[in-house]
């Protein structure tokens, strides 16, 4: 995955947001789902109607499934396009989860 690529989807979902994400790296300013949340309802209002506070694993993993619900539902991404909740949760696969928001960033 190139560096550059990560920092522009970084940088874009902050502009979009009006906030900085925060964390040491970007797995750990979306492990609790929180921000992708509030992305997804940036760009079209309620399309996550529910987003739980930093707390436990499920809440955060409930998060993630949410982002990803509105990616799919809302957004039109592909299934071939979404990241699986564990590739970011686990920090298991984050190139997926750069393309899946790479792909977000297009819509």
């Amino acid at each position: 995955m190139k560096r550059q690529m990560v920092h522009d989807v970084q940088a874009w979902m902050e502009a979009t947001i009006c906030a900085p994400i925060g964390g040491e790296s970007l797995q750990e300013g979306l492990r609790d789902g929180v921000v992708l949340c509030r992305l997804a309802n940036t760009i079209r209002p309620g399309v996550v109607p529910r987003v739980h506070q930093p707390g436990n694993a499920f809440k955060q993993m409930e998060n993630i499934s949410s982002f990803l619900a509105a990616c799919a539902a809302h957004f039109g991404l592909a299934e071939r396009e979404l990241f699986m909740p564990v590739d970011l949760h686990d920090g298991k696969n984050i190139p997926a989860v750069v393309t899946t928001l790479h792909a977000l960033a297009q819509w």
